[in-house]
């Protein structure tokens, strides 16, 4: 299954299958009467060994390199490479701190066979894009380098391992290279610094009780990178990067012995150091008694709680009956945490949200960690209730009413893996033997595992469950960790007001009146606590959690399914075919019309969209909040006549689910499901236009929610960094599309939001839905007749409406003042009218494309210069770029962005320099090489996509909204091979236009 990744204030924790298989069913609703599927048989002897999973490949060569192979054909022509290294920051010498990140900075920056740039110029020529394909990552224990290739011509394959050999052992490692990634690592140390990392700097010696870990951050240590010895650098590759430490992971659509004689000529001769430095691993000392750390920072982001019990080592049993006691942890998970998701529905909630259960801190150890993030009535409530979850879970256990819906879920996730087993991506596979070679997780296989679960799982009773608790939890008194980070004390940041709006006054209209139930003002935020009182919280909850009486076994009565019975179908009254794109179009009795695309792709998955216009654009600017988030509220209350909590119970074991939304412009629908479960992603659909299920308790714990986001949110500089750049971008008129701030949550009014959801959703006219994926077109349309065909369709405008917000013109320059680092961001933007060659323009929406392409290859080529340029030449950021939009609605406009942080010395050097590669597009547009390099990935990409239901999904749906011709999706490889130097050129001169333009800087406050 996916890698899964967790962070609790800040400090990554690594999780087990359990762990990620728990993710799984708590965010995949999931088909209890799916069709039967039949995995090959295996041995259940619970010692059995589990096996290696046959469709890969597992070798080792003689000087210790491991290499994975495996034949998968998703996508089509592409193969995945991994060089996975088992050493990362924590193998530093104390002269080294921060020299593994450089290491893998300077793998792209020359080596035997490429020289300097010559390695990322190649790669970029045959549609490998730096970032979004081509990347490296340094961690604590491993250092991994991803690289996929395209498979049409040998030689492209050939070169790739040959990248891979040199990042082994051939890296040049040059003084003059090494001076200048120098800087351009230590522009990333600066770029991560702010509240987390300044908070984290003080955790980690308690995290990690004094574990080397907390002195071997991979970003290293600033007086390291700035002073260090090219040799240093030269000896942690020598000594760490050799073969018994190595991997390589060739997943894809190549033929395995060819990808094993490629591993065998390029790996066999490199050698291990002699003598070789032990590849030490270092320990987590055992904590002694308990001890509390209260870390805050004015900066912060929402508080939080986290007791962390005693860490263990641990390494995974791989044998069968170590497989079933992590689905026994992964039931005993999902039953925990859906108890805590239920007290974060509560009125008032003692937390927005929270999780118990164990985490891993490194490869080899973990530990049981139950942890909050606060509402508005502090650490006190979260701890209590916290405590009491867990020690309830461990005394009395669950019930088989909360047992039973997790199993069938359980059950679905490992069925839909199953069945997509031969659809699966690549990199998947490729992310589960990484975790093998660096973390020793087993890797039976889906179909060996498909069948363990179908086995096991079945057989798993209660009191298994509440044994494993048990064990599992630890009893009340044991030695712990107590963190609390948060925000100081104190009012809350102002937020951003416009020069403008200061200076005419308050702006815009006043408040809507209240008319129903109102949020009400945000209540203070509580103080910090101290080290001592935090101890305390945790010693008062534990000793009434001990007094706790066991959960309330009894519950009520769920029906077997959403709806008792069938609505009385709608008919199909007008059907027609689209034999070029393979679409079906149908029209319904109540006017509601449906695109059909039958696919292939993935065996199961069906998506779903819909879509009309209307959304928020039909509301005053008093109703901006409630018209925003008036389908979030109705989707916290549940559905029709089911709560959130009873909506889980019957959707369990169901691979279905539907939200619907307003969007600025639109009304949308937008779902999910299984081949097998479309009628019950149908049914919801039905039920979100049946009515709203009105529940003032869910609305106030959805609002409180919100509160504490929009509270923390102020302190952010990068939050009042963006307000002011919409502040300025639209002269601070009201109806800007700000982010919402307290006060704006106070005026919420449950009311009026659930009078605008019924506006836009008590009726379907004017909505086309379009499904798209695995399905029969047939056997789908007596479904959509009966739960389409009669959703209620009285007369509904189907139209935005074009407020007028439009952005200011001529050139605007505004600095800002926020956060306490020595970092800056600088921002640009461009705004402008857009040019549709449409029909009143007497074109086609071919031009259209066309158009929208040259703006796209702007972007590409400008973003290659900025990282040519801005950061590999001159040094002045790390990361950063240009993106863009063009739309029609509510008007035809295109807005281009261009964000670059950096140092407060560098920004008048690096605006100059950025407006000299604008300049230079404008005038000589971009290097013919650099236009090639941007054509064949896009073409590479768009083949890929062609095969993807969501591309098809996303760009039927573009069609209807921007009314274009749809079947130009298969003319995109045709403009894409047209796009000329002079189109780009053109493009700049068009859209980076020097006379209208906003620039805004983020400076130090300080």
């Amino acid at each position: 299954m996916p890698f899964f990744s967790a962070s609790t204030i800040g400090i990554a924790v690594r999780l087990g299958r359990a762990a990620r298989l728990y993710l799984c069913l708590c965010s995949y609703v999931c088909a209890a009467h799916a069709v039967a599927v039949e995995p090959p048989p295996v041995s259940l002897q619970p010692d059995a060994p589990l096996p290696t999973s046959a469709r890969v490949k597992v070798g080792k060569l003689d000087n210790g390199l491991t290499y994975y192979i495996q034949r998968n054909r998703k996508p089509e022509n592409r193969l995945e490479l991994r060089l996975v290294v088992r050493a990362g920051s924590i193998l530093e010498d104390e002269d080294q701190r921060g020299l593994a990140h450089v290491v893998e900075h300077l793998a792209f920056n020359g080596s035997r066979h490429f020289r300097k740039h010559e390695l990322v110029s190649y790669l970029q020529s045959i549609g490998i894009k730096l970032g979004a394909d081509l990347n490296a990552y340094t961690g604590f224990d491993e250092t991994v380098y991803v690289l996929p290739v395209p498979t049409e011509r040998k030689d492209d394959l050939d070169r790739a391992f040959l990248v891979l050999q040199d990042w082994a052992q051939g890296l040049t490692l040059d003084e003059a290279d090494i001076d200048k990634e120098r800087g351009i690592v230590l522009e990333e140390l600066r770029l991560g610094k702010g509240a987390a990392d300044r908070m984290q700097k003080v955790l980690l010696p308690k995290i990690y009780n004094g574990s080397r870990y907390a002195e071997r951050l991979p970003i290293g240590q600033e007086s390291t990178l700035r002073d260090f010895r090219p040799d240093a650098l030269r000896r942690f590759y020598r000594d760490w990067y050799r073969p018994d430490l190595m991997a390589v992971v060739a997943i894809g659509d190549v033929d395995p012995a060819e990808l094993e004689s490629l591993v065998r000529r390029h790996f066999s001769d490199l050698k291990n150091p002699s003598p070789a430095r032990p590849r030490p691993y270092a320990a987590i000392p055992v904590r002694d008694g308990s001890e509390a750390v209260v870390v805050t920072d004015r900066e912060a982001g929402p508080a939080s709680v986290l007791v962390r019990y005693p860490v263990t080592p641990w390494r995974e049993r791989a044998t069968v009956g170590g497989y079933r006691e992590q689905l026994v942890e992964i039931l005993f998970s999902g039953m925990l945490g859906q108890r805590l998701q239920e007290l974060s529905q509560q009125p008032v909630a003692p937390f927005i949200g929270a999780s118990s259960g164990f985490g891993r801190l490194t490869p080899r150890y973990r530990s049981w960690n139950t942890a909050a993030a606060l509402a508005s009535g502090g650490a006190a409530g979260a701890i209590d209730a916290l405590v009491r979850e867990n020690e309830r879970a461990r005394r009395f256990g669950f019930s088989e009413d909360e047992l039973a819906p997790i199993k069938k879920s359980m059950l679905r996730t490992y069925e839909n893996a199953y069945r997509e087993r031969d659809k699966t991506d690549s990199a998947v596979y490729a992310a589960e033997y990484m975790r093998n070679f660096l973390e020793g997780e087993s890797i039976p296989g889906i179909d060996a595992e498909y069948r363990y679960v179908t086995e096991l799982v079945p057989g798993i009773g209660l009191d298994e469950i509440n044994a494993y608790a048990r064990r599992a939890i630890p009893a009340p008194g044991a030695g712990k960790l107590v963190v609390y980070t948060g925000p100081i004390a104190g009012p809350t940041a102002s937020p951003i007001t416009s020069p403008v709006a200061a200076a005419a006054g308050a702006a815009g209209k006043p408040a809507a009146a209240a008319s129903g139930v109102v949020a009400g003002a945000p209540a203070p935020a509580p103080a910090p606590p101290s080290s001592e009182q935090l101890l305390g919280m945790v010693s008062a909850a534990e000793t009434r959690a001990a007094a706790a009486q066991a959960p309330s076994q009894a519950t009520k009565a769920m029906p077997a399914a959403l709806m008792a019975a069938p609505p009385a179908p709608g008919r199909i009254v007008a059907e027609s075919r689209d034999a070029r794109l393979g679409l079906t179009h149908l029209t319904l009795s109540n006017g509601v019309k449906v695109i059909l695309k039958p696919t292939d792709f993935r065996n199961d998955q069906v998506l779903m969209s819909a879509v009309r216009f209307g959304g928020q654009s039909l509301f005053d600017a008093p109703d901006m909040f409630n018209a925003r988030y008036a389908d979030d509220i109705v989707a916290a209350m549940g559905l029709k006549d089911f709560s959130p909590t009873d909506l889980r119970r019957v959707l369990a074991g169901t691979a279905a689910g539907v939200s619907v939304g307003l969007g600025g412009n639109t009304d949308m629908v937008a779902g999910n499901a299984g081949a097998a479960d479309v009628e019950t992603m149908l049914q919801i659909v039905w039920l979100k236009f049946a009515g709203v299920r009105r529940d003032e308790d869910l609305y106030h714990a959805f609002v409180g929610k919100q509160m504490e986001l929009a509270r923390n949110r102020l302190a952010q500089p990068g939050a009042r960094f963006g307000d002011a750049l919409l502040d300025t971008l639209y002269g601070g008129d009201p109806r800007t599309p700000r982010a919402a701030r307290p006060e704006d949550i106070a005026r919420l009014d449950l009311d009026r939001a659930i009078a605008i959801y019924r506006q836009r959703f008590s009726s379907a006219r004017g909505l086309t839905f379009i499904l798209v994926g695995s399905f029969d077109a047939d056997t789908l349309k007596p479904l959509l007749a009966t739960y389409l065909g009669s959703l209620p369709a009285p007369p509904l405008p189907a139209a935005y409406r074009d407020p007028g917000l439009r952005p200011v013109k001529g050139v605007f320059k505004r600095e800002v003042k926020g956060g306490s680092e020595d970092k800056s961001t600088v921002s640009l933007t461009f705004t402008g009218p857009a040019t549709f060659g449409d029909a009143a323009s007497g074109h086609g929406s071919g031009n259209a494309m066309r158009e929208e392409l040259r703006l796209a290859a702007l972007v590409e080529v400008m973003n290659l210069r900025i990282i040519d340029v801005l950061r590999e030449r001159l040094g002045l950021i790390y990361g950063g770029g240009m993106e863009a939009s063009m739309t029609r609605i509510p008007y035809p406009h295109y807005s281009v962005g261009i964000t670059l942080p950096t140092g407060p010395r560098n920004v008048d050097r690096l605006l100059q320099a950025a407006f000299a590669e604008i300049e230079r597009m404008r005038t000589e547009g971009p290097a013919q090489a650099d236009l090639d390099k941007v054509k064949v990935n896009w073409q590479q990409n768009y083949r890929k996509s062609l095969q993807e239901n969501g591309y098809w999904l996303g760009m039927l749906q573009g069609a209807l909204v921007e009314g274009t011709d749809p079947a130009l999706l298969l003319d995109v490889g045709q403009e894409i091979g047209r796009l000329r130097v002079e189109d780009v050129r053109e493009a700049a001169r068009r859209y980076l236009d020097m006379e209208n333009y906003v620039q805004v800087v983020l400076n130090p406050e300080k």
